[in-house]
């Protein structure tokens, strides 16, 4: 399945930086406990409806392309959480770079996901499509194994350690393709809901899709980019956590209204 091999490779690109980095990767402190959760929830929601899609959900592309992203987004958080538990400046870095590398990756399985669901990926050939949506992310990945991204990383009393990000060519790079992914899967989900007849029950579907993704994008944006950007303020780390709500919207939609 072309699905499942691209994920096998991307697993093999992220881990195989790690293997190469030192100990400072384990110098961590379980005890600001309330940041971990904050992080881990989430985590363990994403992975608990990894599980269930699974195991329970049909075996189709729509919902192959939703398990993929849901546990990449489960490991993200918890990548997520243990940046914030680290002890030294060093490390809260490396795990900073090590959940972009995995939200770079999650991002083009959440279109996958979209673009299947809205009927928009019949218009591409699925060769092209997988290549155009992975290929930057592998790209985008190698860049940031060689450090290219730059952020900055502060003490905060409320989250231990916050990543400011630098406006640099590469962390622009970065984020201008998390912005564009997301600007994509809005743009779909809402049109395709505008598109459905009230009677037919795909507009549910797209609504509960729609909402549940602009909360977090919106979110996200402005709490991450917006902020210590243009307003330079500090990162506030909703994104990754606020994300959960469109993996739930769309296991809700995908349970409640059998999409297939």
């Amino acid at each position: 399945n072309p699905d499942c091999f691209i994920f096998l490779i991307i697993l093999f690109v992220y881990f195989l930086p790690i293997s190469f980095m030192n100990d400072n990767l384990l110098n961590l402190s379980f005890s600001h406990w309330g940041v971990f959760l904050f992080s881990i929830i989430p985590a363990l929601i994403n992975v608990g409806i990894f599980i269930y899609a699974v195991f329970f959900l049909p075996q189709n592309k729509n919902n192959r392309a939703f398990f993929l992203f849901v546990f990449l987004l489960g490991i993200t958080q918890t990548v997520d959480g243990l940046m914030r538990m680290s002890i030294s400046k060093e490390t809260a870095m490396i795990w900073c770079r090590m959940s972009t590398t995995l939200l770079v990756f999650a991002q083009p399985f959440g279109l996958l996901f979209t673009l299947r669901f809205t009927g928009w990926c019949k218009r591409i050939k699925e060769s092209k499509l997988l290549l155009f949506l992975f290929l930057p992310s592998i790209l985008l990945e190698l860049l940031v194994v060689a450090q290219l991204d730059k952020y900055t990383i502060i003490k905060s009393e409320r989250w231990n350690w916050i990543a400011n990000p630098e406006s640099t060519p590469v962390t622009n790079l970065i984020f201008l393709w998390f912005i564009g992914i997301g600007l994509i899967m809005l743009a779909l989900l809402w049109l395709y809901y505008f598109k459905k007849s009230a009677v037919d029950r795909k507009k549910m579907q797209a609504l509960l899709l729609a909402v549940g993704f602009t909360i977090p994008f919106i979110g996200g944006v402005t709490a991450e980019l917006v902020f210590p950007l243009i307003f330079h303020l500090d990162d506030i780390p909703l994104a990754t956590p606020l994300i959960t709500i469109f993996s739930v919207a769309s296991l809700i939609a995908i349970i409640k209204y059998n999409i297939d």
